[in-house]
């Protein structure tokens, strides 16, 4: 049986799940902020805990098939404008090769 059929909508399923619906979180937008370092960070408040993250962490998700994949890597931002998160200004690293990638620009 069809998610649709069963529960009417997607948000009404997740409810049902006790999930977080797009709803719940539309009604608490989380704060994004410019850092005095010039990276974006957000922060949201679901209630129960507040949790903080960086934008170019989460654009980078969007660059590797597992979020696993980003477990002690680096995300280099490839224009050194470090509130510039698009795709193309955004590269996974290891800490290793993001220290090199410094060096050589220096």
């Amino acid at each position: 049986m069809a998610i649709r059929e069963r529960f009417g909508s997607w948000n009404q399923a997740k409810e049902a799940a006790e999930l977080e619906t797009v709803k719940s979180v539309l009604d608490k937008p989380p704060n994004r902020r410019v850092m005095r370092d010039g990276y974006v960070r957000f922060r949201h408040n679901d209630g129960e805990s507040q949790k903080r993250f960086y934008e170019h962490r989460l654009m980078a998700t969007l660059l590797v098939d597992d979020i696993s994949e980003l477990d002690g890597k680096h995300v280099h931002h490839r224009q050194n404008v470090p509130w510039l998160n698009t795709l193309d200004n955004l590269q996974v690293v290891s800490p290793a090769e993001h220290v090199a990638i410094h060096a050589e620009a220096d």
